[in-house]
């Protein structure tokens, strides 16, 4: 009867024992300039910037919600105050399109804005009038100038 072959195993190598790569050991040559480290990065922002530029040429009664709700997913915090100003200058025909109702809907939470730049436009309330004890006095009387 013929003995199997004892084939040979390769030596178990523990993890410690193996060599580092090289790159490893010492950290690499980082560059220190932001546009060396991400180019594409600088790009986009640029192209970002391009497109928000052209929608605003761009921007109806009809389609500038559905701009403003996209404003939230792609974070172009430009194109949105483009399109909270376009609403404020065009709020009563804005506000009556079914289409700015539908989009606003999905997004309530962008009416926040709409709201404080339609809030900055309203006049300062007059002073209010203080009670010092039995004494109501006018607050702008108490003003240093």
């Amino acid at each position: 009867m013929c003995k199997p072959e004892s084939k040979k195993r390769a030596p178990i190598v523990k993890h410690e024992d193996r060599p580092h790569p090289p790159h490893l050991h010492h950290p690499p040559n980082l560059p220190t300039n932001p546009v060396q480290s991400n180019p594409r990065r600088w790009i986009l922002n640029d192209l970002k910037r391009l497109c928000e530029f052209r929608l605003k040429d761009m921007m109806t009664v009809e389609n500038v919600a559905k701009m403003l709700c996209a404003t939230e997913d792609f974070k172009a915090i430009r194109l949105q105050k483009l399109c909270v100003k376009y609403i404020m200058d065009n709020i009563k025909e804005v506000t009556k399109s079914d289409h700015f109702r539908e989009e606003m809907k999905a997004y309530p939470h962008l009416c926040i804005p709409i709201l404080q730049e339609a809030a900055s436009l309203l006049p300062e309330p007059p002073a209010k009038k203080q009670k010092i004890g039995e004494d109501e006095i006018d607050a702008s009387e108490n003003m240093v100038e």
